[in-house]
């Protein structure tokens, strides 16, 4: 445990009063798709079904996934297409969590819940969801 420590917050354990939490994100809510409600952080279990690649690098990238319930479009701004793929693999299932939002695109059928993910590099997952499993 004292490495992991040293890792996160320096050798010196003054260092670790430079580092304490200053916020607290509830993932425990597990709801199945359909019940995903519009505002609320969620951790839903879904299967990737398949990847909508944007034309044009300004355009969103989204992954559509699904449960027995319903189906999700995750939305990535800046996402790298090779990283995606290789994150989520259609056909594998994967836990994700988020704030879930309801918008109307044109990749989607209206009323269908999406997750919104802003990620400013190519090699982190994005900021506002994190892919656990």
């Amino acid at each position: 445990m004292g490495k992991l420590v040293e890792k996160l917050a320096g050798p010196l354990v003054v260092d670790l009063l430079w580092h304490l939490p200053f916020a607290v994100v509830d993932r425990r809510h597990a709801p199945e798709v359909a019940k995903a409600r519009a505002g609320e952080i969620a951790t839903l279990t879904v299967t990737v079904d398949e990847h909508l690649v944007p034309r044009n690098p300004r355009q969103p990238y989204r992954v559509w996934c699904s449960d027995e319930t319903g189906r999700l479009c995750l939305t990535y701004f800046n996402g790298r297409e090779d990283y995606l793929k290789k994150l989520l693999p259609v056909g594998e299932v994967r836990v994700v969590s988020g704030k879930v939002d309801l918008y109307r695109a044109r990749c989607r059928d209206d009323d269908t819940p999406t997750m919104s993910c802003r990620s400013t590099s190519a090699n982190r997952s994005c900021g506002s969801s994190r892919f656990m499993g």
